[in-house]
């Protein structure tokens, strides 16, 4: 079907990925040897112009290597700013916005974030606020038109943005507005787009891994936990009690300071989002005591059983532990499996107090889960129920606390008790203790 094919080499492995790295280096490299044999062909440029060419190209894996062997820079960038900054952007002016375009595809593909690629001379004329975190690929640039890349990086910083800029070795004039500089070795420009985007893909790597490290930070406190929740009821301890375990407390208590540690250096908040890391950090003070079980409705819209406490915890933990997950192997990248475990907690509570509540429509949420245990130990000495009395207490104010309004009525009287007098009949206003 078509006229000509030059094939290009894909690398050891077949190809897995979405966006292919490799194919867009050797893509660049197969459409210059075209274009310098066509030039040859049409006699256009001079047999040393031509062999000056392929001089770089050939030099072009050294380049790479040496760029390589910047990893750990790289990392250390990334890993410190990746999960700190929560927009980006990547940037670069003539033939480098092919390289901030195909960085913004490795970006996007390995850490699952809308990111936006502009020319440099562009992005000043939008709300530069709105990005944090730039990609600035400078490296290659023209002597004409760096001095402008160069004032445009100023205005990124001094808009509050964390340039993160790409430049050629002994280019120190991009130092004073950038908070991290790699510089790469001297290319022309037309081979700039290979150094810069280089760099750009180890960024992205490295970003992607640190992102995933929070994501194993909550992936393993929820394992600990199952595992211990696990242990507890093969003892035949149930939800009540276990919530209410020192030794459960005790682990709760230990994560939610190492979360509130993480979350204070801003590791894990600008990948976890406002509204996940403020739900995680209120279910740890409720399960570790430091707040009242009866406020847990206000916060979460169901009642404070620890079946519901535990229920919330781990959805909270599943969603933030998907919210962060980035598998950068291309083969994991099909399956995110790290929602496996517990996601609905239930305990049904039985008994002859519980079967007893149950008949006059109370369920064990309705039940704080201290009172949940001392039903449970009391029913063992009880043999049957003969009678029962139910209330209705009203007039109670917003925190659910008793006024000098409020009022107890008598809703039923059952069995041995349909014949006993109650004083609240005479007077109904709560007292007592």
């Amino acid at each position: 079907k078509v006229d000509g094919v030059m094939y290009t080499s894909s690398g050891r492995d077949i190809e897995m990925s979405v966006a292919s790295t490799k194919a867009f280096y050797s893509q660049i490299v197969a459409g210059a040897v075209l274009g310098l044999y066509v030039a040859e062909l049409k006699k256009r440029r001079s047999d040393r112009f031509i062999a000056d060419e392929i001089r770089q190209l050939r030099s072009l894996p050294g380049h790479m290597r040496k760029i390589l062997s910047m990893k750990e820079k790289i990392a250390e960038s990334a890993q410190r700013l990746a999960v700190s900054k929560t927009y980006w952007a990547a940037v670069g002016s003539g033939p480098n916005k092919a390289s901030a375009d195909e960085i913004r595809i490795k970006l996007s593909e390995l850490c699952y974030k809308t990111i936006s690629s502009d020319y440099v001379e562009d992005k000043k004329h939008i709300d530069l606020s709105a990005e944090p975190l730039i990609i600035v690929c400078a490296a290659g640039t023209r002597g004409t038109v760096i001095g402008d890349v160069i004032k445009d990086t100023a205005i990124f910083h001094a808009h509050k943005a964390t340039p993160v800029v790409i430049a050629d070795e002994g280019e120190k004039r991009f130092d004073p507005y950038s908070d991290d500089i790699f510089h790469v070795p001297v290319v022309s420009s037309h081979f700039a787009p290979i150094i810069n985007t280089l760099v750009g893909h180890l960024w992205g790597y490295y970003a992607a891994l640190a992102i995933n490290e929070g994501s194993l930070f909550l992936y393993r406190f929820r394992r600990e936990i199952q595992r211990f929740i696990a242990d507890c009821r093969r003892k035949g301890l149930d939800l009540t009690e276990i919530i209410l375990e020192k030794t459960f407390r005790e682990k709760i208590a230990a994560f939610y300071i190492a979360f509130r540690r993480e979350n204070g250096k801003k590791r894990l908040s600008a990948s976890l989002g406002v509204e996940a890391a403020s739900d995680l950090t209120l279910l740890l003070k409720y399960l570790s005591g430091k707040l009242p079980v009866s406020d847990f409705e206000l916060d979460f819209g169901v009642k404070g059983t620890a079946a519901n406490m535990l229920t919330c915890l781990f959805n909270c933990l599943g969603h933030s532990i998907n919210q962060m997950a980035r598998p950068v192997d291309a083969i994991k990248h099909q399956a995110k499996t790290v929602t496996v475990g517990t996601s609905r907690v239930t305990e049904r509570l039985e008994g002859i107090l519980f079967d007893t509540l149950a008949v006059y429509g109370f369920t064990s949420a309705q039940i704080i889960n201290r009172n949940i245990l001392v039903l449970k130990n009391l029913q063992r000495v009880i043999d049957r129920v003969q009678g029962a009395t139910v209330y209705r207490i009203s007039g109670l104010n917003l925190l659910g606390e008793p006024t000098e309004d409020t009022v107890i009525d008598v809703v039923a009287q059952d069995g041995t008790s349909a014949g006993m007098a109650s004083r609240v009949k005479e007077d109904n206003r709560l007292k007592g203790t």
